[in-house]
């Protein structure tokens, strides 16, 4: 994009009813490129952050899940994925069965 504005300024500057002058054109060229550099970096600074927090997101959201001792879902999390399970096999519209069997001592 910013290759592409910087070719229109200089095709375009000799239609102009006042061209810019040489130190105009070049100080114009120079603070588009000095810009993109910048925008640049601020982009890449911004995707490696994102990147980040939905990795450490992903890592929060299993840990919130599951019992740090036995690595076993927790009971919100348990009754989440068996609510959604039996929604899936009520909701479906070929033959599926859910079956849930608990053993208390």
């Amino acid at each position: 994009m910013t290759v592409t504005s910087m070719a229109v300024i200089l095709g375009a500057n000799h239609v102009l009813a006042v061209p810019f002058s040489g130190r105009a054109t070049t100080t114009l060229l120079i603070s588009f490129g000095v810009t993109s550099v910048i925008a640049f970096a601020f982009i890449d600074r911004a995707k490696s952050c994102y990147e980040r927090m939905s990795t450490t997101i992903i890592r929060l959201n299993e840990l919130a899940d599951k019992d740090a001792l036995t690595g076993l879902l927790n009971p919100r999390a348990y009754y989440e994925a068996a609510n959604r399970m039996i929604r899936l096999a009520l909701g479906a519209t070929n033959d599926r069965a859910v079956c849930c069997l608990v053993c208390r001592s």
